[in-house]
């Protein structure tokens, strides 16, 4: 068997103009956007989780589950974890030197992946 052309197996992209072009770029590149936001917040829910000893400690043994729907403790009912979901308001509002190198260490590692995806 040949490996002719076969009109079947191509189909070629149709000829976008400059302005299509441009509009799939920016939908591109939003979607991108949209989805380090989301990265973002996971990890600043994450932060905000493991910063807090009993937090920790609860994740640490019980799981997510445990966490988010609370649990009865050694005074009392533990009360569900809820994320506030600000994201900027998690790092704004802890007092040590280690979340700015965190913030910058994760949009620093999510760069670097999205660019040895798109960028070759």
């Amino acid at each position: 068997m040949s490996l002719a052309h076969n009109p079947k197996r191509y189909k070629p992209r149709p000829m976008l103009s400059p302005s299509e072009h441009a509009q799939e770029q920016l939908m591109r590149e939003h979607a991108q956007e949209m989805e380090s936001i989301q990265i973002f917040a996971t990890i600043s829910e994450a932060f905000d989780v493991l910063t807090d000893p009993l937090r920790k400690a609860i994740y640490d043994q019980f799981g997510e589950r445990a966490l988010k729907e609370g649990m009865p403790g050694p005074k009392g009912f533990i009360p569900p974890y809820a994320y506030h979901g600000d994201p900027y308001a998690t790092f704004r509002y802890k007092n040590d030197l280690i979340a700015p190198l965190i913030i910058f260490q994760c949009t620093w590692n999510f760069l670097s992946k999205l660019q040895g995806l798109f960028w070759h």
